[in-house]
């Protein structure tokens, strides 16, 4: 019976999440071809990121919100990287409706690959990560490193991947030794909701599904040099993250009560 449930809830969301596919396709056809005109600039990515991921949410009927800790605020000369749990497709689009900036993600390296999407997101300054060849990592830094120094701002998932449970995945170090290598404040982030609207690994989609982001102060990994203390680093951002995420539940569940 299960089986036959999550059958006829695939086919009922399939027309959404072909949808939203052809958000991404012609968001991405347009970015390709400014760039062969020469025309596209961060601002417009920025734009064009922002205005893809809230019509990605809009199909999906997600009411979705922000919040920033009292005090939170950035220094325009300070490179940061932003840290966040992951559960969900649907991670991302959140991210980029309600965040502001130029913020870029490391993507699969496989990913660049595919037709239309593989272009843009070349072009839009996403970069590839390829885990199955370690060799290439310190490219990968360097690369990391002059597009901070350039004033981009850098999203990472610590896990590595999307959780399959309400539970974290552990924390992989090659984000927290680059924060260290740079010099750049560690944004804690927490996602809710994302997994009930569209578990990992499935396309099960959930519509109307409250989506929050509870973003916390910078950490600054200065204290955190020597890397002996790469551990503490981890652990410090780690608790933010759950805090963030307990902060963000009280918000969805608030909104369900007003809503109930």
């Amino acid at each position: 019976m299960k089986k036959i449930k999550n059958f006829l809830i695939f086919w009922r969301g399939f027309p959404v999440l072909f949808m939203c596919m052809l958000v991404v396709i012609r968001h991405s056809l347009y970015i390709t071809f400014l760039a062969k005109k020469k025309r596209l600039t961060r601002a417009v990515v920025n734009q064009r990121l922002n205005k893809g991921a809230r019509q990605i949410l809009a199909l999906i009927g997600a009411n979705h919100s922000i919040r920033f800790m009292p005090g939170f605020k950035m220094d325009s000369k300070t490179p940061y990287i932003f840290m966040a749990n992951h559960a969900s497709l649907f991670d991302l689009p959140l991210l980029y409706a309600n965040m502001s900036g130029t913020i870029r993600f490391l993507v699969k390296k496989s990913l660049f690959d595919m037709p239309f999407f593989g272009d843009a997101i070349t072009q839009t300054e996403f970069l590839p990560i390829d885990m199955r060849n370690p060799d290439s990592m310190q490219a990968l830094f360097n690369q990391i490193k002059e597009k901070l120094k350039s004033g981009v701002r850098i999203f990472i998932f610590p896990e590595g991947g999307r959780t399959r449970t309400e539970e974290m995945l552990s924390f992989k170090p090659g984000g927290f030794r680059l924060a260290r290598e740079t010099g750049a404040h560690i944004i804690p982030v927490g996602i809710t909701g994302t997994r009930e609207a569209m578990p990992a690994k499935t396309f099960l989609l959930k519509r109307g599904v409250p989506l929050s982001l509870c973003v916390g102060h910078p950490i600054d990994t200065a204290p955190f040099q020597k890397i002996e203390s790469q551990k503490s680093l981890m652990e410090k951002v780690e608790k933010e993250i759950r805090a963030l995420m307990q902060c963000c539940k009280e918000i969805n569940q608030k909104h369900n009560t007003q809503n109930g």
